[in-house]
């Protein structure tokens, strides 16, 4: 994760992601894909924030690439980060029965921080990356999941 060249993993990685990305929300009607883009986007960003609360920096100062370890949220950066997530369910979403997507993120976030936790004993850039990737498609597969039935 050193190297900040992509390789074929992450191209494979990618395309799957773009394809399932757009599979999913062509699944649902024009406007309310729009709406959920706009709930998903900012909640699977604020869970994927939690994993430098959860999880160490995997490298010291002096390995990371950027000279620079992060630390910790305080109390009124969490609040922040969460109501910042959470604000456009209320705002888009006026069905509540929608409200149920808030779990699959959280719980795609606990297995994969915690199967990082066990391969390279923290986190990386890479791994928040991927985190908000997985997470962002949990949330839509929950969503259509709900929306078709």
């Amino acid at each position: 994760m050193k190297d900040s060249h992509i390789g074929s993993y992450g191209v494979i990685g990618l395309i799957v992601y773009f394809l399932l990305y757009s599979s999913l929300l062509s699944s649902l009607d024009i406007t309310f894909a729009g709406m959920v883009m706009l709930v998903a986007d900012p909640y699977s960003k604020a869970v994927a924030a939690m994993t430098i609360n959860r999880l160490p920096y995997a490298r010291t100062e002096e390995e990371a690439k950027n000279k620079m370890v992060y630390s910790r949220m305080n109390t009124k950066e969490i609040v922040i980060c969460l109501l910042a997530g959470l604000l456009p369910f209320g705002w888009l979403f006026p069905d509540a029965t929608y409200y149920i997507a808030v779990i699959s993120p959280v719980v795609v976030w606990f297995l994969f921080t915690s199967y990082i936790k066990k391969k390279i004993d923290g986190y990386t850039g890479d791994c928040c990356g991927v985190i908000f990737l997985i997470c962002e498609l949990s949330f839509y597969l929950t969503i259509l999941a709900i929306y078709h039935y």
